[in-house]
C-alpha cells in the first residue's frame, strides 16, 4: 500500500480538488499537503481550512504562465521534503465559461479548442516539467493526473464534445509518456491517468441533470481516488484507470 507520507495537490482550490485536502488530512492529520489554488475567491473554504491547520500549506499558481510556475516551485521546493510522495492534478474544466461542450463539429471554434486544451492538457505538461525537479529518483511517488473515460478513443461510441474529449485523450497520452521517461530515467514512480467518476461540483452541475449512471459527491470522489492510489502496484504506471481500480481503454 502506498504510504500518504506528503502529498501535493494542484486545482485544491474548489471541487474535487479540495475534497482531496479534506481527505488526506483526516487520513494522516500530521502529514502535510502542499496545494495549488487558482481563483482565490473560489478556494475561500481551502483559505479556512489552511487558517486551522498549519499542515496545510497553500499558494497561488496560474499553471499555464512560467513566471506563476517558477515561484510556485520554488516555494513548492522550500515547503516540502525528501517524504513527498503524491501529486495529485486536479486542473481541468468540462467547457468555457457560458458554453456547452459542441454536440456536432458545425460548433466548432477555434477559441473554445485552444482553451480546453489549455485547461485540460497544457497546465498538466507544464506542471509536470517543472515537479520532476521534486520527485525523489530513489524513493516510491504516485503521480495521479484526473482525467475523464470520454477521453478514450475505444469507449468512444456517442462522439459529441470534441474539445473536451480530445484533450482528455491528449492528456492520457501526456501520462503515458511521463511514465515511460521517468521508468527510463530510474525513478521509482507511478504515473497514471485517472477517471474519477461523474461528481457533483459547481463546474458539472449544467451538465448531469439527465445523466442516468450514479453521481457522486467530491468527498465520495476523493474517497475512490485515494483508495486506488493506496492499491497500486509498478505495473500500473503508464495506465488509464477508473475511479474503482479497473483499467480503462485508450
Amino acid at each position: 500500500m502506498i504510504d500518504l507520507a506528503e502529498s501535493l495537490v494542484f486545482g485544491g482550490g474548489h471541487g474535487i480538488g479540495l475534497a482531496l485536502v479534506q481527505r488526506l488530512q483526516e487520513i494522516s492529520p500530521q502529514n502535510k499537503t502542499v496545494v495549488s489554488y487558482r481563483n482565490k475567491e473560489a478556494a475561500q473554504e481551502l483559505f479556512g481550512l489552511a487558517k486551522k491547520n498549519r499542515n496545510i500549506l497553500i499558494h497561488p499558481l496560474d499553471p499555464i504562465k512560467e513566471e506563476s510556475l517558477k515561484t510556485f516551485f520554488a516555494w513548492a521546493s522550500q515547503n516540502s521534503s525528501s517524504q513527498l510522495n503524491l501529486s495529485i492534478c486536479c486542473i481541468g474544466a468540462l467547457a468555457s465559461q457560458g458554453k456547452r461542450p459542441e454536440r456536432a463539429l458545425k460548433d466548432l471554434d477555434a477559441e473554445t479548442m485552444l482553451e480546453s486544451f489549455s485547461t485540460n492538457c497544457v497546465a498538466h505538461a507544464l506542471i509536470l516539467k517543472h515537479l520532476k525537479a521534486l520527485i525523489p529518483r530513489s524513493n516510491p511517488f504516485v503521480l495521479a493526473h484526473l482525467s475523464a473515460r470520454v477521453g478514450s478513443l475505444e469507449d468512444n461510441s456517442l462522439g459529441g464534445w470534441h474539445s473536451y474529449r480530445m484533450s482528455k485523450a491528449a492528456l492520457n497520452m501526456l501520462v503515458k509518456n511521463a511514465a515511460i521517461e521517468l521508468k527510463r530515467d530510474s525513478y521509482q514512480t507511478i504515473a497514471i491517468s485517472l477517471h474519477p467518476g461523474t461528481t457533483h461540483t459547481q463546474l458539472s452541475q449544467a451538465f448531469v441533470k439527465n445523466v442516468k449512471h450514479k453521481i457522486w459527491t467530491p468527498k465520495e470522489t476523493a474517497e475512490h481516488i485515494l483508495q486506488v492510489i493506496q492499491g497500486l502496484q509498478k505495473s500500473d504506471s503508464g495506465c488509464f484507470l477508473n475511479w474503482d481500480g479497473n483499467k480503462l481503454h485508450y
